[in-house]
């Protein structure tokens, strides 16, 4: 079977939940985090959708019979999605994707290109850059495109404390612009 042509992305700020990138996660052996995007970032949503329809028309061959509205459901609404966003209320206000990866995900701290190693570093909460593949895939029955995370290229701690501030309150200016590839 030929192999999946992907679409490279670099986000802008994002903030990190659900993360298992030092230690494969239990219920399918990858590594994975959900990445949040404030709904008011509407460049990185639109280039998040650009990337995923140019994944499916790349694929097409490979996506028979699968329609474009299918891959697009991989960027979530947090406040439709099934009470997610009454049960973590940091999730209020965003769009969200699961991004996974057969290795272990490098997380660079953003002083000095120094990599975290322990989830004591790095942890749900967190801020920060992601460089995202989105890619076709076919197997038995299930087709469709999905993302995987290549790495956390730089990371901004904002959690004080306890307190994890929504997502739609907690977004510096001044970010590096998007690179869509």
């Amino acid at each position: 079977m030929a192999s999946s042509i992907s679409t490279r992305l670099k986000t802008n700020e994002v903030r990190f939940s659900f993360v298992k990138v030092f230690e494969k996660g239990q219920d399918d052996d990858k590594y994975s985090v959900a990445i949040m995007i404030d709904k008011s970032k509407k460049k990185l949503i639109s280039a998040i959708e650009e990337a995923i329809k140019a994944t499916y028309e790349a694929n097409k061959d490979k996506l028979q019979g699968v329609k474009l509205s299918k891959c697009l459901e991989i960027l979530k609404d947090a406040d439709e999605e099934g009470g997610l966003a009454e049960r973590y209320p940091e999730f209020e206000g965003c769009m969200y994707l699961n991004a996974r990866s057969i290795r272990k995900i490098p997380v660079l701290h953003k002083v000095g290109g120094v990599s975290l190693t322990t989830d004591e570093e790095f942890h749900s909460g967190d801020y920060g850059l992601a460089d995202l593949a989105f890619f076709a895939y076919n197997a038995e029955k299930n087709k469709g495109v999905g993302c995987a995370i290549n790495a956390i290229p730089r990371f901004i701690n904002k959690v004080v404390g306890d307190h994890q501030p929504p997502c739609s309150n907690e977004f510096a200016p001044g970010m590096p612009p998007l690179a869509l590839r």
